[in-house]
């Protein structure tokens, strides 16, 4: 676990500038390569072979073949794919994954990602064929930015923060900080810096170092398996369990100590009882927050107290959450997208002064098993819409017959998976943002409409499954990225079981009534007049397959206990919050207002004031990230 740098020239400044921008990542080691056409840079954390045989860049050569590398990750099955190689007549000096995925290559070439198990993001420079092969991982667990220079060069890093060691002028994207509002994120390739963009998950690229050209390909794409839509749910579950198991003890392969992420929900609580497992000690770490209802440290408790785990806690308050964000807001050099970032990145700090250098935890159980419940039961909404469609006068029939589905959307007549989700997804809605935004392109701004329908469109498959797919490769990267980020600006690799593709295209390829089911068939007919806000466990049981395993393994109030997604206790902190706004949002010096209006800025902190909604408390805080960003890291 590291990061990585490179470009396509000669220049030992500019990769000791990039390795020294990212080293919070790997503080154990660093080193570089040049010739006279690329530069590699590296920082390592060491977590598996600790020697110094596993440096990297790290070279391989084989019957005149020579290629070198810098590689953020971990391959899980490498062991299994080194006796292969071996009996090729590959052989090893190192005994290190990265060695592996070097001969690997020489073998495979690029389809080599299709052996891999793992997370990774690497540059393999190819030095007879003057290319640079660049891929990261199924789900984009690992981050790879690029940039490609006016005279045709490339520029990569593990982060963005080291692209702009290089003379790259600074240039906000100002039509994506709509997205940003939105969506907690920029959709697609695109970054909030112009020109630098990201290598997308799935997808690899090799740039041809001689005549400075480069091809993106897209090497993997989740698919439903035939052969489970008619499997029985008990073997189902016992799919289930042998794959997680299989993941859990995967990524408990380290050389240094191994902890994990224990919030008291079911997904993290699942993770840290597989664990229990394969090792005898546990280590477990909880974020609280102190006299709050949002606090779940006690939940946290149970399950260490029922697994028998070494439990840990880090308790945060409003003063130590601000210190935190802007320390973060500093170091990241994206906007943070995600309240529970910052208390995340608190308790990586921790683990890390606690001498555990590794942590799993239960990112990706939502998206595969339908566990954002209201969203995921909207396609039913959709079903009792389009029935509208044929009368006359649709609305005015809606509104007689289905009263509360009108009124959940605004007396629109939604009608396609793509409009449902511009209704629910957003933070923001749209038209809130053009409104509040300067210089604006409303049209340009709408480029992730595209994004969003070419997701869409890729599967052929029933709308819950299309949902899933949408939340896997739009949604889960988003998070994926505050994930990496909060833990590895501490030195803290974070692996994330639920995520093996192994089992996630078996749970992508369920039936939907093992995920999400109605209680009863009485469920089921009074939720016939009922929004998906409504019904969401309530009259269905979402997760279903994964509760039922959990069953086995964690106490019960666990497994049914309503869903609260690590929440921050901003309504608890809301006249604290309210002064933290006004001061940062609305001094002379606000780098915001450029982009906002300082008229519009005070009408939303007294709408704020005056609502205790949850959501109009999250935007208060979005604006807030970006205005500590734009101050970071802006123009």
């Amino acid at each position: 676990m590291c990061g990585i740098n490179g470009f396509s020239w000669k220049d030992r400044e500019k990769i000791t500038r990039m390795n020294d921008a990212i080293k919070r990542r790997g503080p154990d080691d660093d080193g570089f390569f040049l010739d006279n056409n690329v530069t590699l840079g590296h920082v390592r954390l060491a977590i598996i072979d600790l020697s110094k045989k596993a440096h990297q860049p790290m070279k391989y050569e084989k019957d005149g073949d020579v290629v070198w590398i810098v590689y953020n990750g971990e391959i899980y099955n490498y062991k299994e794919l080194r006796k292969e190689l071996e009996n090729k007549g590959y052989t090893f000096m190192t005994k290190s994954d990265t060695e592996v995925i070097l001969a690997a290559y020489l073998e495979w070439g690029t389809e080599c990602v299709h052996k891999f198990n793992g997370m990774w993001a690497f540059a393999i420079y190819d030095v007879n064929k003057g290319k640079l092969f660049l891929s990261r991982d199924r789900l984009g667990i690992k981050p790879l930015y690029y940039y490609i220079t006016d005279d045709k060069n490339i520029i990569f890093s593990s982060e963005i923060k080291a692209i702009l060691q290089h003379e790259i002028k600074r240039k906000i994207n100002r039509n994506k900080l709509g997205e940003f509002l939105m969506f907690r994120g920029v959709v697609g390739e695109d970054t909030l810096f112009m020109g630098i963009k990201k290598l997308l998950p799935g997808h690899s690229m090799m740039y041809d170092i001689r005549n400075k050209s480069f091809d993106v390909w897209r090497y993997w794409s989740i698919r439903a398996n035939p052969e489970y839509e008619n499997i029985s749910f008990e073997d189902a579950i016992k799919k289930l369990d042998n794959l997680l198991e299989k993941s859990v003890k995967r990524r408990l392969v380290a050389d240094v100590k191994v902890g994990a992420i224990l919030s008291g929900g079911l997904d993290s609580s699942m993770v840290a009882a597989y664990m229990k497992k394969f090792s005898d000690n546990v280590i477990t770490f909880t974020v609280r927050f102190i006299d709050s209802k949002f606090d779940e440290g006690e939940y946290a408790r149970k399950v260490s107290s029922h697994i028998g785990s070494e439990h840990h806690e880090i308790y945060i308050d409003f003063y130590k959450y601000i210190e935190g964000m802007e320390e973060y807001a500093k170091i990241k050099d994206e906007p943070i997208g995600v309240p529970n970032e910052v208390a995340l990145f608190l308790l990586s700090k921790y683990i890390r002064k606690m001498g555990v250098y590794v942590v799993l935890s239960g990112e990706g159980s939502d998206e595969i098993f339908y566990g954002y419940s209201k969203i995921f039961r909207s396609p039913y909404d959709l079903e009792r819409l389009r029935i509208f469609m044929n009368y006359s006068d649709p609305l005015s029939k809606l509104k007689v017959e289905l009263p509360s589905l009108y009124d959940r959307y605004n007396g629109q007549l939604i009608l396609t998976l793509i409009d449902m989700i511009l209704f629910r997804y957003p933070y923001w809605p749209k038209d809130v943002v053009d409104s509040i935004l300067n210089d604006h392109d409303h049209n340009e701004a709408r480029g992730y409409v595209n994004v969003f329908s070419r997701i869409l469109n890729e599967i052929n498959h029933d709308e819950y499954h299309k949902l899933s797919y949408f939340f896997l490769n739009i949604h889960l990267p988003i998070l994926l990225n505050r994930v990496d980020n909060a833990t590895m600006e501490n030195a803290v690799e974070s692996r994330v079981p639920f995520l093996d593709h192994e089992l996630v295209e078996f749970v992508f390829s369920l039936p939907n009534h093992f995920k999400n089911p109605w209680k009863s068939w009485k469920d089921y007919m009074e939720a016939s007049t009922k929004t998906s806000d409504e019904i969401a466990e309530k009259h269905d049981i979402s997760k279903y397959i994964l509760k039922k395993l959990a069953e086995s393994q964690i106490p019960e109030e666990i497994i049914n206990r309503k869903k609260m997604g690590f929440p921050i206790p901003f309504l608890e902190w809301k006249d604290k919050l309210i002064m933290y706004a006004e001061k940062k949002l609305l001094s002379k010096d606000s780098k915001i207002l450029e982009y906002v209006p300082r008229k519009i800025i005070r009408d939303l902190i007294h709408k704020f004031k005056m609502n205790d909604s949850n959501y109009a408390i999250q935007r208060i805080w979005m604006l807030i990230s970006l205005e500590l960003w734009l101050r970071n890291w802006g123009e």
